[in-house]
């Protein structure tokens, strides 16, 4: 069992897969994706819930410890409720990945929301599963990672710590979904926190609680995308996860999607289909000139020993050698 920690503050590309379609998590982890998603909270119906969820810590056992699967019996009586359908977060095809091959993915699990009434048995289950990976021998910390939606305040994160400490387990890599105004405005308290590992941003359920009339390019929660990009940043965290672009059969619109966000500082975007993982993947990706490039400049200062140097014609100074530097960490040879 590895500690999924390096791969996730890298990882560009998130795939989202239904937690209710076990049958979906093996093409969405060959599918070429850096992460996948199984999402227990938009895709998973109300009285579906515990189903899923015990299929998810099913999975997790097999996939990691070759058959060690842990459900809710050994986590406590899951909820059940009753009503409609929630929304897919990928829709009927969001996992249905054109293959199993790839090199596989860091796997993620987005929790319910914490005020919900299947948040503790979420985080129980999943505690629960780690621990019996943890007893199987293995030896690393929890491999798979936990996304918090709604997150707003270092008080669940912290919740999740405990539960898992108290199953004998160290706290999973867990990622911050920033998708309300609360959650937003404290982007800086979470991060000063210390407990998120990384942020992902939720353009569609902001607009939503914001009321807000958002046209194509989402021009309109630009001061909120810039906050949390900015924060990331500003506290030595890994770039943050742009928001999916829901509309994934147009032409170029997740192309466009995906440009804004990069230009903003974002390193990474979620996905709710298959086929926009390449697109995405292209452009948070360095080219293959820019990694030449990053390698001739980081070369040409450490030959120059302090001294000025110029490549291509250009001045190197502070800031293009940091940037060659990233460039270089991101792409090694």
């Amino acid at each position: 069992m590895t500690n999924p920690t390096a791969a996730l503050d890298a990882a560009q590309t998130f795939l989202f897969v239904p937690a209710a379609r076990p049958d979906r998590f093996d093409k969405a982890f060959g599918s070429g994706a850096h992460a996948i998603i199984i999402d227990l909270e938009d895709a998973v119906a109300p009285g579906d819930k515990e189903t899923a969820r015990d299929a998810v810590a099913a999975w997790l056992g097999e996939h990691f410890g070759g058959g060690t699967g842990i459900g809710a019996d050994s986590a406590g009586a899951g909820a059940t409720t009753t009503g409609p359908a929630a929304a897919s977060a990928g829709g009927e095809d969001a996992a249905a990945a054109s293959g199993s091959g790839g090199s596989g993915a860091a796997v993620v699990v987005r929790v319910n929301q914490a005020d919900s009434p299947w948040w503790a048995e979420d985080v129980a289950t999943l505690a629960a599963a780690a621990s019996a990976l943890a007893g199987s021998g293995t030896p690393g910390g929890c491999p798979f990672a936990l996304m918090q939606p709604k997150c707003e305040a270092p008080e669940t994160l912290h919740a999740i710590e405990r539960v898992f400490a108290e199953h004998g387990v160290a706290a999973p890599y867990l990622i911050g979904l920033l998708e309300t105004p609360a959650g937003v405005l404290r982007c800086e308290t979470l991060a000063e926190d210390g407990t998120v590992d990384r942020f992902a941003f939720g353009n569609y359920d902001l607009a939503l609680e914001l009321d807000a009339r958002v046209s194509e390019d989402e021009r309109e929660l630009l001061y909120a995308r810039s906050r949390v990009a900015l924060t990331a940043r500003a506290f030595g965290m890994p770039g943050a996860i742009d928001g999916p672009c829901a509309d994934f059969s147009t032409p170029g619109a997740t192309e466009a999607s995906a440009k804004r966000g990069r230009d903003l500082g974002f390193a990474g975007k979620l996905a709710i289909h298959p086929k926009q993982l390449p697109m995405i993947e292209s452009e948070f990706a360095d080219s293959a000139a820019d990694v030449d490039w990053a390698y001739r400049v980081v070369e040409a200062a450490a030959a120059a020993d302090g001294a000025a140097v110029n490549v291509d014609g250009k001045m190197v100074d502070a800031p293009v050698l940091k940037r060659a530097q990233r460039i270089v960490e991101r792409n090694p040879r």
